[in-house]
């Protein structure tokens, strides 16, 4: 029962999230600022991006989706169980964006702590939208930062919108929590602004 439920939950969330490429979730995005134009950056030298500038433009891993018929599946179904395996091998191996590599960023998103000492934060994730990790599946690895903070941080807690800031590595990683594509170390942390209008 508990393995069709976290199906369908991941299925959903899936298909929510896959069909406009995440535009199902957008109410649920932190405004960013105005984009910058393609190769620009700010005065400190940062690149600002978008959620969307992490996934290449051509994946498309909506085809996973098509064709089932998950509300005919059965709890002991054991199709139900093997497509939860093929679904969550499928975000876990979402491709990255090579163009990142090495880019200085700033990118708003949602905490999820991963390491904290004495009420200090040390490690998080990144996710683009309010609950992901937490209450509703992880999203793709490609929409999940790992961030190491440049010092440990008080003042934050799970879910918290925060403006991130620092070097994007291409990079797949296991946590408790997720599987990450992307990891920035020595990153910088702030309390998310919306910006001016």
């Amino acid at each position: 029962m508990r393995a069709l439920r976290m199906l369908r939950c991941t299925a959903t969330a899936a298909f929510l999230w896959l069909a406009t490429g995440a535009a199902a979730q957008q109410h649920q995005y932190l405004e960013a600022s105005k984009p910058l134009a393609p190769g620009a950056v700010s005065a400190d030298g940062t690149q600002e991006i978008r959620w969307q500038d992490l996934i290449p433009k051509n994946w498309r891993p909506k085809t996973k989706l098509l064709g089932r018929k998950l509300q005919a599946m059965n709890d002991n179904d054991p199709e139900a169980l093997a497509f939860m395996r093929e679904l969550q091998s499928e975000w876990d191996q979402a491709p990255t964006n090579p163009e990142l590599e090495g880019r200085l960023v700033k990118l708003p998103g949602y905490l999820v702590p991963l390491e904290e000492v004495k009420g200090e934060l040390k490690e998080l994730l990144l996710v683009p939208y309010y609950g992901a990790c937490i209450h509703v599946p992880p999203p793709p690895a490609n929409q999940i930062i790992h961030i190491v903070l440049a010092k440990p941080t008080k003042g934050f807690r799970t879910m918290d919108p925060v403006w991130i800031s620092g070097k994007l590595i291409v990079s797949r990683q296991e946590t408790d929590m997720a599987t990450t594509g992307y990891r920035m170390d020595a990153a910088s942390i702030a309390k998310y602004q919306p910006p001016a209008p």
